[in-house]
């Protein structure tokens, strides 16, 4: 009998609160129960505190306490500042922001930034620490749940750049493998079918659908869902999270999926058919990315908790265990070839068909950009409109955005719009290097600060590929080394020189080279990827799976005038729940986007001038080759110069360095140190609205029951 009142379940939160057990026993019940089903309204708080490992929280709040008496705000040598004009305010939320919120954010960030200087600030962090400063009013309880869902929820090393975010992307392709199971009809809405040129075998491109899916989880779980759901809605998704852990954030994932899936279908075929050019591999890339941005862009109430429900008791839900996907997905994350075949694939566009793509349509390309930029970032709508300013087809302005919007944000900043070309234009590498210089000289002085460098060099790793982060780390050296009359100012001769003959730039350099050979590449000699501690070259990157078979990867053109691409039937999908044995559920009306009227290239050709009030470059003292040979030679190096050096070395470069280039970084972890305090015990103070008449809502904050924190 004894043993049975042992394991008998929990049925309520105070129960759970009154247990004396030690913590994992403690939650190992917690688990076991139904309590995830059960919202535990105004203990919220302190149901959150007794969730948390009580020497973690010992630890957390005593460093957190001593930071903040140090005034400890500044940032540990080598982590970036966190993006402070982000507005987290939006949505849901956008009513909660006051001045001592913003302030509480900055702080609990920079001082965790402080403890785990490993793994800084990730995007995500702000929004947070947002909802946990509307929650708990009390500051360092808000750091110390905050420290245990960066620290202990999410996966070891997600937030982490090291290892080129191996363990970020492995969650979410995990996501994404899940989603291929159990969504099988969105998984064939995003899948490309084509014959490549030259051959008369149809083949597939998933490539679509596994980019869409890991977006969408990217958001979802790096915000922790704040962006999307109401906060009602978002503290039950959380109260199951501090329960069962991130793999309970990937199955909700795929219930919301399932919640909406006709309404992102629907997106994804207005946009597939808007943009003109068929079922391609990139435009099906763009039609997701914006069907995921649509999906996002309103948050609607939600049933959640018959989604909860689903989600725990529903068969096909409760049997998804991510360990079954992890090998999996470590073995395909750890493939590191896709983005170079990509970068392959845009450069055929920009230069096949007779086009031509040189260092005079970079400049004319540049301008063209400058004329359609709005602060600093060019859209993906203005950009495919001025396919004919680009002297370039439709096809290669979709291949182009999907190739350098790698985040899937519908926009791209100009100056990595303008280094991207210029590393795809057929010149030689001292003629890139001279167009990048141009596209980052922003004041058009022909100078640029050191720092100036580093920046546009690291700007350059990402335009390459995202995922990298290795130049920025071994950037300090080369700062002084770039300014060799140390007058404070970089001229471009002085940056190609330093740029060709640094080490720390070798890398860089190596993947360009690899975008313009067709030869298959070396792993070991492709000198952008960061090595891991034991200096290998694994865990860097997805595959482009082409089909579901498992076939490999090829750099086959798939130009439309040989090959064929499908104009599927534009049908739309009804709006509805597509798992069996649930009721039909509207998605609220999300009203449409109309963006027809943008598919012709008519449309394209009017009101894209100059936009007020933005500066154009100046780039006629770089139009000609002429006019960059004329110009003083102590501040450019001669077009003429750079030719002969070029036709009198063996090779302009090569993929193999004299030196190899491997730089082991070794994390910096914090040690814990056990301590014997016990749980905090949270107590809100009543708000200064108590003592007004409280005519809505259910707590003293005066809120509506769907947008209420705490019940």
């Amino acid at each position: 009998m004894a043993q049975k009142t042992k394991n008998a379940a929990l049925k309520s939160w105070d129960e759970f609160l009154k247990l004396q057990d030690d913590y994992e026993t403690k939650m190992e019940k917690l688990r076991e129960s139904q309590l995830g089903l059960i919202s535990p309204q105004s203990q919220r708080p302190l149901a959150w505190v007794h969730m948390i490992n009580p020497e973690f929280a010992g630890e957390t709040i005593d460093y957190f306490q001593s930071a903040k008496s140090q005034e400890l705000n500044d940032l540990p040598n080598g982590n970036k500042a966190f993006d402070d004009s982000q507005n987290v305010w939006t949505g849901p939320l956008a009513s909660l922001k006051t001045p001592d919120r913003e302030e509480k954010i900055s702080r609990i960030i920079n001082i965790f930034i402080n403890k785990r200087p490993d793994i800084g600030y990730a995007y995500g962090m702000k929004n947070i620490a947002a909802v946990l400063v509307v929650i708990f009013t009390v500051e360092s309880d808000a750091f110390v749940i905050f420290a245990h869902i960066i620290e202990n929820v999410f996966p070891e090393g997600y937030f982490q750049n090291t290892n080129r975010k191996l363990a970020k992307h492995k969650e979410l392709r995990i996501f994404e493998l899940m989603a291929e199971k159990m969504r099988p009809k969105l998984l064939v809405s995003l899948k490309a079918v084509f014959k490549p040129s030259g051959r008369n075998v149809k083949e597939q491109d998933i490539t679509p659908f596994i980019l869409t899916m890991k977006r969408l989880g990217d958001v979802w779980f790096s915000t922790l869902f704040s962006t999307i759901l109401f906060q009602s809605d978002l503290l039950r998704i959380w109260d199951n999270m501090f329960i069962y852990g991130f793999s309970f954030l990937q199955k909700f994932g795929l219930v919301l999926l399932s919640k909406h899936e006709g309404t992102l279908k629907n997106h994804i075929k207005r946009e597939t058919k808007s943009l003109g050019i068929g079922a391609t591999v990139d435009s099906l890339i763009i039609a997701g990315n914006a069907g995921k941005n649509k999906l996002n862009a309103n948050p609607i109430k939600l049933p959640i908790e018959k989604l909860l429900k689903k989600a725990h008791t529903k068969p096909r839900y409760k049997e998804l265990k991510s360990s079954l996907y992890n090998e999996n997905a470590q073995r395909i994350e750890s493939d590191h070839l896709e983005r170079l075949h990509k970068l392959r694939e845009c450069k055929r566009f920009l230069r096949g068909k007779g086009q031509t793509f040189a260092y005079n349509e970079a400049l004319d390309a540049f301008r063209v950009l400058n004329s359609i930029q709005r602060d600093g970032k060019v859209s993906r709508t203005d950009f495919i409109l001025s396919n004919d300013k680009f002297k370039w087809t439709t096809e290669t302005a979709v291949s182009v955005f999907s190739t350098f919007d790698q985040n899937g944000e519908d926009k791209i900043s100009l100056n990595h719009l303008k280094g991207g070309l210029a590393v795809l234009a057929e010149i030689i590498l001292e003629q890139k290097l001279e167009l990048l210089f141009f596209a980052f000289d922003r004041d058009h002085s022909g100078m640029l600060d050191p720092g100036e460098i580093i920046n546009l060099m690291s700007a350059v790793e990402i335009i390459l590929d995202e995922k990298s982060n290795t130049f920025y780390r071994v950037s300090t050296p080369l700062y002084s080394r770039m300014d060799r009359n140390q007058d404070g100012r970089v001229v471009l001769s002085e940056f190609i020189k330093c740029v060709k003959d640094d080490s720390a730039c070798a890398p860089i350099l190596d993947f360009i080279a690899a975008i313009e050979s067709e030869l298959d590449i070396n792993v070991k000699a492709l000198g952008l990827i960061e090595n891991g501690e034991d200096g290998s070259y694994s865990d860097i990157h997805s595959p482009m799976r082409r089909s579901q078979d498992g076939s490999s990867i090829s750099d086959i053109s798939y130009d439309r005038e040989d090959g064929e691409y499908p104009r599927n039937m534009y049908e739309e999908y009804d709006v509805e729940n597509n798992d069996s044995g649930n009721e039909n559920e509207s998605e609220h009306g999300e009203e449409e986007v109309d963006i027809r009227k943008y598919s012709s290239k008519k449309a394209a050709h009017f009101g894209y001038g100059t936009r007020g009030g933005d500066e154009d470059v100046d780039l006629k003292k770089y139009s000609s080759r002429k006019a960059v040979e004329d110009v003083d030679a102590k501040k450019y190096s001669s077009r003429k110069a750079v030719n002969q050096n070029h036709r009198n070395s063996e090779t302009s470069h090569t993929l193999e360095s004299e030196e190899e280039y491997k730089i082991k970084i070794h994390p910096q972890a914090k040690t814990r140190h056990s301590l014997t305090q016990k749980p905090i015990n949270i107590e809100i103070p009543p708000s200064e609205e108590t003592e007004k008449e409280q005519k809505r809502g259910t707590c003293n904050r005066l809120c509506t029951r769907e947008t209420c924190l705490i019940f």
